[in-house]
């Protein structure tokens, strides 16, 4: 852990702020996916669960025609991909069944988008430090997606202690109209100064 800080002393605001608002977007991001996993196995075929995985996978077949894409642009609709998943995770009151495809469409524009956006941070972090700070940079951010993913599942192992499934969509509601506001700040302190090249 000494190491962990000591590398984190080394950060300037920008990568610190990334760390952080990361850090609460895995937590926030781990309440949905159990969710979305159990009405998958109750309400999908093992056929229909398959087309999904296949979707997921294909994604990475799009990622190379937006090469080049600005790590701001990718900023910007990851933000715009956040708002989207709100409201449609407000279909999930409506019919389960259209929640579960349109969360799917949504999926492979996350992943599409979050492959767009580490390849974005990582030419910027190398592109603006040096060697050292893009090395550590990498572990502690490594470090965060752990702890973020343990956090969080266990957030929602103690959730479901307390609160049914309906509750726990509205709980995550809430945390993601959070994660848009940390975002949209973030955009604003770092991403908008940004010259698109």
């Amino acid at each position: 852990m000494k190491k962990i800080t000591e590398q984190w002393d080394q950060f300037d605001d920008f990568l610190k702020d990334q760390l952080l608002i990361g850090l609460y977007i895995q937590c926030t991001w781990a309440l949905i996916s159990p969710i979305v996993m159990k009405l998958q196995g109750t309400l999908w075929t093992t056929t229909y669960i398959s087309i999904y995985l296949i979707m997921m996978r294909s994604a990475g077949l799009i990622v190379p025609y937006f090469k080049g894409t600005h790590l701001k642009v990718a900023y910007k609709a990851i933000i715009f991909l956040n708002v989207l998943y709100v409201a449609a995770t407000l279909l999930y009151f409506y019919d389960q069944n259209i929640f579960l495809i349109t969360e799917s469409f949504l999926s492979i524009g996350f992943c599409v988008n979050s492959v767009l956006l580490g390849i974005g941070w990582d030419l910027h972090v190398i592109n603006n430090y040096d060697k050292t700070i893009y090395e550590n940079f990498k572990y502690v951010a490594t470090f965060r997606d752990s702890l973020g993913g343990i956090g969080g599942y266990s957030t929602v192992i103690i959730i479901y202690y307390f609160l049914n499934q309906e509750q726990s969509i509205i709980l995550f509601l809430f945390m993601m109209l959070f994660v848009l506001f940390c975002q949209i700040y973030n955009y604003k302190k770092h991403y908008s100064k940004m010259e698109e090249q």
